[in-house]
């Protein structure tokens, strides 16, 4: 006898649980003795799901972005405050001191200029992300299905999302950035939203170490204002 097809889950479901399941991973690393690697590790989960999130996406075949196009890098971008602290580790372990020096001269000038015309501080002069690997979340899940609509918003200067944007993709993986944001602020670690470029900027020149902020130390001073 066959058994019948699990109906689909509804559009709020699958919402529901891209919020719950990162709020769970974040409660059980609250839980355990709690080390650098073990926080690299819960940004590598949910990174890893973000990026299944992509490839599963019913639209996927006509997302527009490639290596090259970087109208996006252009905008606001937010970040958790422990994706900033591992691309500021990432950085002071294996960038030079000149090369340092050079994304914290590229921060610098995006925060001086208006939005829109700079690019972000982690944009390459070979028009590459230099932390592609460990980008942060809301890069991960900005997705478009027309260059050349990202294109005609960057040369308006638009301060938001392109009209092409892949929103049902771009909530999916709010909500999972939303979830493990909960999950971490319940149990007291410093959370919120930061900008990357000022925060990181913020990191480089103190500096401060993830150890700090798995001592629940605060590190970015304004999330507390």
């Amino acid at each position: 006898m066959t058994q019948p097809t699990p109906a689909p889950r509804s559009w709020d479901e699958t919402l529901r649980q891209a919020f719950a399941q990162p709020r769970e991973a974040a409660r059980r690393f609250a839980q355990h003795t709690r080390t650098p690697a073990e926080a690299w590790a819960l940004l590598d989960h949910l990174h890893a799901a973000a990026d299944e999130a992509v490839q599963h996406a019913p639209r996927r075949r006509e997302h527009a972005c490639a290596p090259g196009c970087f109208f996006c890098c252009f905008l606001w971008t937010d970040a958790l405050p422990l994706e900033v602290l591992r691309i500021a580790d990432y950085l002071q372990r294996t960038a030079s001191p000149g090369d340092l020096a050079e994304v914290r001269r590229r921060l610098r000038a995006r925060l001086a200029a208006p939005l829109g015309e700079r690019p972000c501080g982690l944009l390459t002069a070979e028009g590459r992300c230099a932390v592609y690997a460990i980008r942060p979340l809301t890069c991960r899940g900005f997705h478009s299905f027309s260059k050349d609509a990202c294109q005609a918003s960057f040369e308006r200067r638009a301060t938001g999302p392109t009209a092409a944007l892949d929103e049902p993709l771009h909530m999916l993986v709010a909500s999972m950035q939303g979830g493990v944001e909960r999950g971490l602020a319940e149990h007291g670690f410093e959370s919120g939203w930061v900008e990357l470029n000022e925060a990181l900027l913020h990191a480089l020149e103190r500096p401060v170490s993830v150890t700090s902020w798995l001592n629940q130390e605060p590190i970015f001073p304004w999330l507390s204002q």
